[in-house]
């Protein structure tokens, strides 16, 4: 990717294309992504949240159903967290990337490991409370 480009990344606003899907989120920004070079890769295992650069220049965040290798380049990695938030846009909606480092990701993740936790822990003890209600326990 150019220098431009690796700049770009973190200062344009990326826009949800219609053609996006439960696989891929494809992205459309004033300026396309420019490789240094053109080339594919060898197919390799791709992960939920990853950002692709295809020859067009036009990103592509793979989502749930997305496939299990890709070749094209791969721009960046979303943070895993933030993935659920992104299913929730619409075609037609903007955002911006803002880059974090592995440390903060790992700390967003486990506190967001965290909340969860404590969310189905009330939700079981709710659960047991209803129930002890209907069994007349209570």
């Amino acid at each position: 990717m150019t220098n431009e480009s690796k700049k770009q990344l973190f200062q344009a606003s990326f826009t949800i294309k219609n053609q996006s899907d439960r696989m891929g989120y494809r992205l459309e920004s004033k300026e396309s992504i420019q490789l240094e070079e053109p080339f594919s890769l060898l197919s390799e295992a791709v992960a939920l949240g990853t950002v692709q650069a295809p020859p067009d220049g036009q990103l592509i965040i793979l989502m749930a159903d997305r496939q299990t290798t890709g070749g094209y380049p791969r721009a960046l990695q979303t943070v895993a967290v933030d993935v659920s938030k992104l299913a929730q846009l619409r075609p037609g909606e903007s955002f911006t990337f803002e880059e974090m480092s592995l440390e903060d990701a790992e700390r967003l993740y486990l506190e967001h490991e965290r909340a969860m936790a404590m969310r189905r822990n009330g939700i079981l003890l709710k659960w047991k409370q209803l129930k002890s209600k209907l069994d007349g326990k209570e």
